[in-house]
């Protein structure tokens, strides 16, 4: 059996979160398990094909199962054994939060544990202040955590990540979905597609576009998606 890597989100999957899917089938040299506590419908079918795991399939009490897991509680067993029954050689979980609940999981099953942090889910969230004994606690035993971005990295720094636990790389992507030939144009435009939601930074592209329009009158610009910030832009 080839070598595993446990890929941990608690709800498995977000349709907005390829980038976990793709990182975890496009491995060279391991094999991806996919574990979570629930499913989330809207994106569950792009990891199909690959093994995945989920307390909900064991459990009809998974909100009690969860609190009992994390208050250190004999809980889940069969789940934590459907798990190590895989034999992961490393944890990956995805977002702050999420690697709270990973790196009691690694130490169940005796395995490193290493966390990407992405954005919200260290500069805002609710449980990535500074100071925080979960926090203090959570950094102490997590192996390596990946910040996705410089500015990122800073942040996981000034939460209390000690430096030598902290990688800072980018995310890649999968070039071969992006084989168009280019097209010279006329006609220049941009395109926007993504929530309309605050830290998606739409804004910020519409006063670029009052400041490029100048120059470029031309210049067309097509915002896809929708949200709660959709009437104010």
């Amino acid at each position: 059996m080839a070598s595993c890597v446990a890929i941990f989100r608690k709800r498995l999957l977000s349709y907005s979160e390829t980038f976990i899917a793709d990182q975890g089938q496009l491995l060279p040299n391991y094999r991806p398990l996919y574990c979570g506590f629930s499913s989330d419908k809207s994106g569950l079918d792009m990891i199909d094909g690959s093994t995945r795991i989920l307390l909900e399939d064991d459990s009809h009490f998974v909100e009690l199962e969860k609190l009992m897991f994390r208050s250190g509680l004999t809980s889940s067993l069969k789940w934590l054994n459907k798990i190590r029954d895989q034999h992961p050689n490393l944890m990956h979980a995805h977002f702050f939060n999420d690697g709270i609940d990973a790196v009691k999981i690694g130490d169940k099953l005796g395995i490193p544990v290493v966390t990407t942090v992405h954005g919200h889910d260290i500069t805002k969230h609710e449980n990535a202040v500074l100071q925080n004994t979960t926090n203090q606690r959570f950094f102490a035993h997590v192996d390596r955590i990946i910040a996705v971005s410089e500015f990122i990295a800073e942040q996981a720094l000034a939460k209390g990540c000690p430096e030598q636990k902290l990688i800072q790389h980018y995310i890649g992507i999968d070039l071969k979905k992006f084989t168009q030939d280019k097209r010279e144009t006329t006609s220049p435009s941009l395109l926007f597609v993504g929530r309309l939601v605050e830290k998606k930074g739409c804004s910020f592209l519409l006063q670029a576009m009052e400041r490029l329009k100048p120059k470029y009158p031309e210049l067309q610009l097509t915002v896809v998606g929708d949200g709660e910030l959709k009437l104010s832009l």
